[in-house]
């Protein structure tokens, strides 16, 4: 369903001479890439509402997708599975949240092993998309600018909005702990890019 509609709409684009033969494939490509992060944003917003929890879940959309966006991470192989584990990785966020109060104590030890390996290992690479060293640098340092904004704004909010503080805790986690997986894969040797 999602290539046939990514086709139909690069083929759209191709018969009305807005695109080229030669960059056929790219439009799919882009075009499956924003019907499958739309479809993962609508049933992550769907279930927040289901839920009850549209501010949370408004807050994990911005902190996961800013920061992700610059520092990388995993990115599975298929956008059925990329879709499960973004909604897993929702529902895991939000009920951590709702059970588990953190204090400036949790956030500072995050803050220390965040901006490590961000400074270490940001960004890294979908194997899709390559990025020069000069963006790479660019990517590595906004991505620890978000991290400590993000950081900062969930310790602002502790006192006030103890759930939006938990919320930005456990995504800013989870947005971290998403770059495991491709960091450690077999025979993976980068350098760290200053």
């Amino acid at each position: 369903m999602l290539s046939k509609t990514a086709n139909y709409l690069a083929r759209r684009l191709l018969n009305n001479n807005i695109i080229k033969e030669d960059s056929y494939d790219i439009y799919v490509y882009g075009f499956e890439l924003l019907i499958s992060f739309l479809f993962s944003t609508l049933l992550v917003i769907v279930s927040g509402i289901i839920f009850g929890k549209p501010l949370e879940t408004l807050v994990f959309l911005v902190v996961f997708i800013f920061l992700r966006s610059y520092s990388g991470g995993y990115h599975a192989k298929k956008y059925s599975i990329c879709t499960i584990v973004t909604l897993g990785i929702y529902a895991v966020v939000i009920l951590l949240s709702s059970f588990i109060n953190v204090n400036v104590v949790y956030y500072l030890l995050l803050g220390i092993v965040g901006f490590i390996l961000l400074f270490l290992w940001a960004p890294i690479e979908n194997p899709n998309k390559e990025i020069t060293i000069k963006r790479k640098i660019i990517y590595k340092w906004i991505s620890i600018l978000l991290f400590v904004t993000f950081l900062v704004s969930g310790i602002l909010f502790i006192q006030l909005y103890p759930q939006i503080s938990n919320t930005v805790f456990f995504t800013l986690c989870a947005d971290i702990l998403l770059m495991l997986p491709d960091k450690f894969k077999k025979g993976d040797k980068r350098d760290v890019i200053l």
